[in-house]
């Protein structure tokens, strides 16, 4: 799916990045988590890497059931649905490998 970039929580124990998906009345927010703070960091990554507005594409997969399916979202104050993002594309077209939990859906295999 895609996205718009809306606020970015770097929390422990994870970062969050809130994109609103879908447009007019059928948009919703979703909040994608990513990597803790030390796997951010190790990413090499900026904390200004995205700015509000940017259009990324996202894969990765609900989360797992029985977890808590939301989180609230800084730039509103209303609630946004977890995701969990194992693969980003940047605005340039970059894929980055978000949060690597293993399951590997839509990471592919390096060379």
């Amino acid at each position: 799916m895609k996205g718009v970039v809306r606020a970015i929580q770097f929390i422990n124990p994870h970062i969050f990045i809130h994109v609103d998906v879908g447009s007019g009345a059928k948009t919703e927010r979703w909040a994608l988590e990513g990597p803790s703070l030390y796997g951010f960091d190790r990413k090499n990554l900026q904390r200004d890497f995205l700015k509000n507005g940017d259009v990324i594409g996202i894969c990765g997969y609900a989360i797992r059931k029985g977890a808590v399916d939301s989180i609230v979202d800084p730039a509103t104050g209303r609630s946004a649905k977890k995701f969990s993002a194992e693969e980003i594309t940047l605005p340039n077209g970059q894929k980055l490998e978000w949060a690597d939990y293993g399951t590997r859906r839509c990471i592919r295999p390096r060379n």
